[in-house]
C-alpha cells in the first residue's frame, strides 16, 4: 500500500501524511488471504488508501483498489481550520504587517509539534493534529500558514542535504526561514537559538546546509534571497548591539588609517555553521553603521565569516574645501587665491593696492553683491571669486599765495582720473608772478599736474617786486 494522504474538506488536494517510504505502508506480508491495517484518522477531511495485490517476488500489481474516507467531527478540526483559526488569532496579535505575521506563525508553529526522530510522519497534517514532523512537515504546515496569511512562499528543498525549507517574501524580498532548526531547546550561545534560521539570505543558509550553494547558484533559481533588512536579530535589535560591541576595535583601525584589516570574532568558539551566520548578520549591522576618523568619513564594507570579520575601509574628507580668488579689479593682490573650509570663517584676506584708489573690501560680484570680511562665514560649496571694490581718492592742492590772489582756473583738488591740469598765474599788486614751486625755497618750479598724478600737493607762488 501507500502512505495514506489528507485533504481538506471540498478540496481534494492531498498531501501524503507520512514518508511513503517509511512505515507500516512498505511492510508487505507473506503470502496470505487477508491482513489488517490499521491507521488513526486526525483531523475532518477526506484521508485517501490505495492498496494493492501483487506478486512481491516479480513486482507485477494484479489489483489496486483507491478508496477516500470522509472524516467529519468537530473534536478534530480540518488542518484548514487549524490554520485559520491561528491567522486569525495572528491579526489579533500582531500590527499586520509581512514581517510580524511571518514571525507570530513562526512563533506559533514551533510550539505545536516536535522533530518526528521516527522520520515517519512528514505533513502539515501531521505537524498540526499528531504534533510529530520531519522537516517536510515544518515547511508544508509553515507554508500553509503564510499562504493563509497572505504571504508569499515557496518550497527550498535541498536534495543534496535531504532537507527542505521555506522561503518568503517580506517587503518585497525573499528570505529564507528553516523552522524545522529553529525547533530547538538548545541553549548554548549568547542569542535566542529559536530564531537563527529566520530572515536568512541564501548565502547565510548554506552556511547551515551546504548543499544550498548549487541551488541558490543555479540558473532558474527563482527566490534569491540577498536581504536581511528583516532578519530577526536585525529587527529586534541585537543585530546593533552586537556589532556595538566591536565598536572600539574597529575604530581604533579606522584611526590607524587602514584601508583593510581583520577583526577576529567573540564567538570563535561556537560551531562554525552557527558562528558564520551569527557573524554575517553582525557585518550587515556594521554595514548600516556611520563611521568617522578625525575630519573623514569612512564607507565601511564588512564580510563575515565564522572565526573573523573582515574590513575594507574607504576614507572621504567629510570637510567641504572652498577655492577663494581674488580679482583685484584693475588693482595688485599679493594673494591669487586661498582655500577656505565651508562652514567655518574666511580668516585673514589680502589687502589689495591700486594706485590712486583706496580699498572698500572684498565683495562677491563686481558691482552689487555681499561684502565679505575675514570674520564672514564661508556659504558656498562651490569655488568662489571674491572681487577688490575701490574708491576714489581726491588728493587736495593747496596754494600758498603769499598776499597775492589765485585764478579761479586753479582747482582744489585733483584724482588719479583727472586730467593734465595746467597751472595758471595768480596776481599780486606790485609783483610779477615768477613761478608755482612745489618747496618754500622755490627749488622745484611746477607748471601743471600730469594726469595720473597722485598726492596731495602744496604749490608756493614765487614773486617779484615790479
Amino acid at each position: 500500500m501507500d502512505a495514506p494522504s489528507y485533504s481538506n474538506p471540498g478540496e481534494y488536494s492531498f498531501e501524503s501524511v507520512a514518508d511513503p517510504s517509511r512505515g507500516a505502508w512498505i511492510q508487505y506480508t507473506d503470502e496470505c488471504e487477508s491482513h489488517d491495517f490499521e491507521f488513526t484518522m486526525a483531523a475532518s477531511g477526506v484521508y485517501n488508501f490505495r492498496f494493492y495485490v501483487m506478486d512481491k517476488t516479480s513486482g507485477v500489481y494484479y489489483m489496486r483498489v483507491s478508496t477516500n474516507i470522509q472524516v467529519s467531527d468537530r473534536a478534530y478540526p480540518s488542518v484548514g481550520d487549524i490554520v485559520n483559526a491561528a491567522v486569525k488569532k495572528c491579526s489579533k496579535e500582531t500590527d499586520g504587517s509581512d514581517y510580524e505575521k511571518a514571525l507570530w506563525l513562526h512563533d506559533w508553529l514551533l510550539q505545536q509539534l516536535d522533530y518526528d526522530h521516527s522520520l515517519k510522519w512528514s505533513s502539515a497534517e501531521s505537524a498540526l493534529t499528531r504534533k510529530l514532523g520531519t522537516c517536510q512537515a515544518y515547511e508544508s504546515a509553515y507554508s500553509k500558514l503564510l499562504t493563509a496569511a497572505g504571504i508569499t512562499n515557496a518550497e527550498t528543498r535541498d536534495t543534496y542535504d535531504g532537507h527542505t525549507w521555506n522561503a518568503m517574501k517580506l517587503d518585497g524580498k525573499w528570505y529564507q526561514v528553516d523552522c524545522t532548526w529553529d525547533d530547538t531547546k538548545d541553549n548554548y550561545y549568547n542569542f535566542d537559538p529559536t530564531h537563527l534560521y529566520f530572515g536568512l539570505t541564501d548565502e547565510l543558509m548554506a552556511l547551515a546546509h551546504n548543499g544550498h550553494n548549487k541551488i541558490y547558484m543555479a540558473s532558474g533559481y527563482g527566490t534569491r534571497s540577498t536581504s536581511l533588512a528583516d532578519n530577526y536579530f536585525v529587527r529586534n535589535g541585537d543585530a546593533a548591539k552586537w556589532a556595538r560591541a566591536y565598536a572600539d576595535r574597529i575604530q581604533k583601525n579606522l584611526n590607524a588609517g587602514k584601508t583593510k584589516f581583520e577583526v577576529s570574532t567573540d564567538n570563535a568558539s561556537y560551531p562554525p555553521s552557527i558562528s558564520g551566520i551569527q557573524n554575517g548578520i553582525i557585518a550587515y549591522a556594521l554595514n548600516q553603521m556611520t563611521w568617522k576618523a578625525g575630519s573623514k568619513k569612512v564607507t565601511l564594507r564588512v564580510a563575515g565569516a565564522s572565526t573573523k570579520l573582515s574590513f575594507t575601509a574607504k576614507y572621504t574628507d567629510t570637510v567641504k574645501r572652498v577655492r577663494i580668488a581674488f580679482a583685484p579689479n584693475g588693482g595688485r593682490v599679493s594673494s591669487g587665491s586661498k582655500t577656505v573650509i565651508c562652514g567655518k570663517t574666511y580668516g585673514a584676506l589680502p589687502a589689495p593696492t591700486r594706485r590712486g584708489y583706496t580699498f572698500a573690501g572684498w565683495y562677491t560680484a563686481k558691482s552689487g553683491g555681499s561684502r565679505i570680511g575675514s570674520s564672514s562665514v564661508v556659504r558656498t560649496t562651490r569655488n568662489q571669486t571674491l572681487y577688490a571694490r575701490w574708491k576714489l581718492v581726491k588728493y587736495k592742492i593747496q596754494y600758498r599765495l603769499g598776499k597775492g590772489t589765485n585764478s579761479r582756473s586753479n582747482p582744489a583738488g585733483y584724482t588719479v582720473r583727472s586730467r593734465t591740469i595746467v597751472l595758471k598765474k595768480p596776481v599780486r599788486k606790485g609783483y610779477t608772478f615768477k613761478g608755482w614751486y612745489s618747496d618754500p625755497k622755490f627749488k622745484k618750479k611746477v607748471t601743471k599736474i600730469a594726469a595720473g598724478s597722485t598726492g596731495s600737493r602744496k604749490l608756493y607762488a614765487r614773486w617779484v617786486r615790479k
